[in-house]
């Protein structure tokens, strides 16, 4: 085994390495992930920072969150395997060029398909941040997906942190909520 390893050069000790200290922390993400979303109801996590599910996204954005904290992992791994791969059999910058390529690809590709619906009529959330009555913009957390989003009252009373709230609409890429006093209660009772 050691004569195995002996044999690699440093770029395939190196990419080795890389993919085995992303393969490792993906798995690290996901079961914190995993562990996250049960304990969702409980603490109200959120992952928006990492989560290409903003409102009004442009391709920027979208691009800033696959290659945020899962995506920088994605890349670690498979840029790290690809390269590792390739070494074998091209010299090393077009292995490495390719192999961060691939890396990144992953990561759009992942992104793309985790993409959530953001903001619909009747979901319920909790309040993050209070939303003033004098136009001022708040935060919520939608329940379903744990998503952070902006958010506007409809009436004319603030709506203090740790309120459950449901949806009516949805304005300039803000969410529209009305505060509801028990979560159990129809929803459809608000809405109308």
């Amino acid at each position: 085994m050691i004569d195995i390893w002996n044999s690699y050069s440093i770029l395939q000790k190196v990419s080795f390495t890389i993919g085995i200290v992303g393969a490792v922390l993906f798995v690290v993400y996901l079961i914190l992930l995993w562990a996250g979303f049960f304990n969702l109801k409980k603490n109200y996590i959120s992952d928006d920072m990492d989560m290409p599910n903003e409102v009004n996204e442009t391709f920027v954005g979208f691009m800033l969150s696959a290659l945020a904290i899962r995506g920088s992992i994605i890349i670690l791994a498979f840029g790290g395997w690809s390269t590792f791969g390739l070494s074998f059999f091209l010299p090393t910058i077009p292995s490495i060029i390719i192999g961060l390529l691939i890396g990144i690809l992953c990561s759009v590709i992942a992104t793309f398909i985790l993409r959530k619906p953001v903001v619909h009529t009747g979901q319920t959330a909790i309040v993050s941040v209070k939303i003033s009555n004098k136009e001022k913009t708040g935060k919520i957390i939608l329940d379903d997906t744990g998503t952070e989003v902006d958010a506007i009252c409809e009436g004319f009373r603030s709506i203090k942190k740790g309120r459950y709230v449901v949806i009516t609409s949805f304005i300039n890429g803000k969410a529209v909520v009305k505060k509801i006093r028990k979560k159990n209660l129809k929803i459809y009772e608000y809405l109308h």
